[in-house]
């Protein structure tokens, strides 16, 4: 009866953890979607306040991070700490 119980178990875990991969390969095919915005841009970014606006050069620097499965946007401007 015990040794069922633990295969049940392992039965289950085993399920939770291939869902869990299935939906990692699910999310890294949806952000490969996006892969024309890798690289380094720059600009200008615009800064709108009560009666002014500010226009001041930016750099962006957008990269996957682990193993493609997420994306950082790394920003630098005058105006950004």
């Amino acid at each position: 009866m015990i040794k069922r119980a633990y295969l049940l178990i392992a039965f289950v875990l085993l399920s939770f953890l291939s869902n869990d991969l299935s939906a990692q390969v699910t999310e890294r095919q949806q952000l490969a979607k996006l892969s024309f915005l890798m690289g380094d841009w720059s600009g200008t970014s615009s800064v709108y306040s009560k009666g002014d606006t500010t226009q001041n050069k930016v750099r962006e620097s957008v990269n996957y991070i682990l193993d493609g499965n997420a994306i950082t946007i790394d920003v630098s401007s005058a105006t950004i700490d």
